[in-house]
């Protein structure tokens, strides 16, 4: 009787473990590309994503289509590069961070506050009232805990903060101030090049 009783237990158990499919978080391929796959089964669709693929305690940024395939060797829509492997890169190099996180950050925001792209001084130009034009000083800071640019006109004889604002409808990168005298903001279009209003325009002009 108890040899019958431990079959019908052992067979119930057998039943549950086969009822229920298992998944391992891993890199995954088909015809179409490669995809990452959680362990519940569920896999990231129109966004970037921080993966540890090698179990290694380091993660890389990747952006997934709409569909969950992950862009190779190429720009992705928010204007950001990624290499032969989908791995988000700067200039080349691969950008990491040092664990898996447990929340998802976007490439924005990480290269806000973890890349200064902003620090130095700029000769820009100002257009006087009678239409000549004069060359000012511009010191830029970031402040990476605030996630801002503090910045001093010596021709002012101010300074001001500017908030990180993400990027604008060109895909460049800006900081905002808001404040009750006036709302102003300033254009990074590359690393430590500053967009600055021109007579026609606007000029780029590189920190020195």
């Amino acid at each position: 009787m108890k040899r019958k009783e431990l079959t019908i237990l052992l067979s119930a158990v057998m039943i549950l473990a086969m009822g229920g499919t298992a998944f391992a978080a891993e890199w995954k391929k088909d015809g179409n590309g490669w995809w990452w796959q959680e362990d519940n089964g569920s896999y990231p669709a129109g966004t970037w994503q921080w993966v540890d693929g090698n179990g290694d305690g380091v993660s890389e940024c990747y952006y997934f289509n709409d569909k969950g395939y992950c862009l190779q060797n190429t720009s992705t829509p928010d204007g950001y590069t990624v290499d032969s492997n989908g791995a988000w890169v700067i200039d080349g190099v691969i950008q990491t961070k040092g664990a898996a996180p447990a929340a998802v950050e976007t490439v924005q925001e990480a290269a806000s506050q973890y890349q200064d792209d902003y620090s130095g001084v700029y000769e820009v130009p100002f257009y006087e009232m009678d239409g000549s034009v004069t060359t000012q000083t511009l010191n830029i800071v970031y402040d990476g805990t605030a996630n801002a640019i503090v910045v001093t006109y010596p021709r002012l004889g101010i300074t001001q903060t500017y908030t990180y604002a993400g990027l604008d409808y060109r895909g460049v990168t800006f900081f905002e101030l808001v404040s009750e005298e006036e709302k102003d903001a300033i254009f990074f279009v590359s690393p430590g090049v500053v967009e600055w209003p021109a007579d026609e325009g606007s000029v780029a002009i590189s920190r020195k």
